[in-house]
């Protein structure tokens, strides 16, 4: 049973996470469930604010709306260890690659718990660092230091994440300018659908210029889900919903980005 956590930091940083969400009753597992209140306790000894069962919806404002990382957690009895539980908790990022995992069988589900959580919050940092290292990283380019102001790279960087990600794509002119034509509150718009030969995208300067460094990136990946992918509205998740009137976190940019390629790869004939 998943435990999700949630953070009130718009960096993907571990040691900032706030929120738990714990989904204690959805469990039919008699030890899960016990395995999960001791979670909880020791969650709520470390700092978090730990929300039961229906905490999407009690989630407070200031919360990402979203599951940063998700804790896969199982408690079985071994008998072949005289009947202690069997305790699994993994971490995992938006693209379920484990980056925490903590195995243990012990009788003692309350002492497991709180050996877990502690070590999970003192030694965070280093699954903190690991995950930035390969989030901003697309075949060796750092998406955080592209120059906002050559579009190109951010075309480039999208073809070699589709490549990254086995999509293939055909050979296509690169056609993307900054137009003062494109009507406010609009950052950019696509004029490529159905084009497989060509990628047109027109970026209003001014509202580029206004907007975060993530908030680009989100833009750029939507407009070409709908010129390389040829996506609609409705289509790849959140990152195809038609509206971009918020700002947006990185790790909402890496998990819808990557829920709209592996929708494209299961839904195209490519």
């Amino acid at each position: 049973m998943p435990i999700l956590c949630f953070s009130n930091n718009l960096d993907n940083d571990i040691n900032n996470f706030k929120y738990v969400c714990i989904e204690v009753l959805g469990s039919d597992n008699f030890y899960e469930k016990k395995l999960h209140k001791h979670l909880s306790n020791e969650f709520k000894k470390a700092g978090f604010i730990v929300l039961l069962d229906n905490g999407y919806s009690n989630l407070p404002k200031e919360a990402i709306q979203y599951p940063n990382i998700v804790l896969d957690c199982a408690a079985t009895l071994d008998a072949s260890k005289g009947m202690p539980f069997k305790i699994i908790i993994e971490l995992k990022d938006y693209k379920k690659n484990t980056i925490f995992s903590y195995n243990q069988i012990s009788p003692f589900p309350k002492k497991v718990a709180k050996n877990a959580v502690s070590e999970l919050v003192n030694d965070g940092y280093k699954y903190n660092n690991a995950l930035k290292k390969i989030d901003y990283m697309v075949d060796g380019i750092d998406i955080r230091e592209v120059n906002t102001y050559n579009l190109d790279d951010f075309i480039n960087v999208f073809l070699k994440d589709c490549n990254l990600n086995n999509i293939n794509l055909p050979q296509q002119k690169i056609n993307v300018i900054f137009d003062t034509e494109i009507i406010d509150p609009t950052i950019a718009l696509a004029f490529g659908l159905g084009k497989d030969d060509e990628i047109i995208i027109k970026v209003n300067p001014n509202n580029w210029k206004k907007s975060s460094l993530q908030k680009k990136w989100y833009v750029i990946y939507h407009e070409l889900g709908h010129d390389v992918l040829n996506l609609l509205h409705g289509q790849g998740g959140k990152m195809m919903f038609p509206f971009a009137d918020r700002e947006y976190s990185w790790e909402e940019f890496f998990f819808d980005k990557q829920f709209m390629f592996d929708y494209y790869k299961k839904t195209s004939k490519n």
